[in-house]
């Protein structure tokens, strides 16, 4: 049976030993919080993207001009947002737009453009929009893709006025 007077003797013995090995194992436990410290407070200040289509249209029988509804719902500002779309399946529907800015909580809406028009669904098309967000935090420089269809754009959303411009 080990008595506490053996523990104290071991110790008083082996002093450096136990000093020494007690330094490195707090030494790595001090190196795996920092990291682990570092990595959520670079998480934390990441933007986040909340997206979804949206429509314009004068009448509920014609057809209807797409556009895509961003807002930054992350913590940090986001910059240099890059905006990627194309329809797949189709060629040379890829388009480009530039967004310099979105603060916390800000919204911003891209008019999808097709061969040089605002791209419109007819309710009788199901055309996949994939999207590439290109942007770059406090923290550092992300990429996200996504993917729509167009039927789910829903008739609730049809209120909301689109600005239409184009950046070459």
């Amino acid at each position: 049976m080990i008595y506490f007077y053996h523990i104290l003797k071991f110790f008083d013995e082996h002093s450096t030993s136990v000093v020494a090995f007690s330094t490195i194992a707090l030494a790595i436990i001090t190196a795996y919080y920092a990291k682990q410290t570092r990595y959520l407070t670079k998480n934390q200040l990441r933007p986040a993207f909340s997206r979804s289509l949206i429509g314009q249209t004068q009448n509920m029988e014609a057809s209807y001009i797409i556009g895509l509804h961003l807002k930054n719902v992350g913590i940090g500002a986001a910059f240099n947002i890059q905006v990627e779309y194309s329809i797949k399946g189709v060629r040379n529907s890829k388009q480009t737009e530039m967004i310099n800015d979105m603060e916390r909580d800000a919204e911003h809406d891209v008019a999808l453009i097709q061969n040089g028009q605002p791209l419109r669904h007819d309710r009788v098309a199901n055309r996949a929009i994939e999207v590439t967000l290109n942007y770059e935090g406090i923290s550092g420089k992300y990429k996200t893709k996504f993917h729509f269809n167009e039927n789910k754009v829903y008739p609730l959303n049809l209120t909301r006025p689109l600005v239409f411009f184009r950046i070459n």
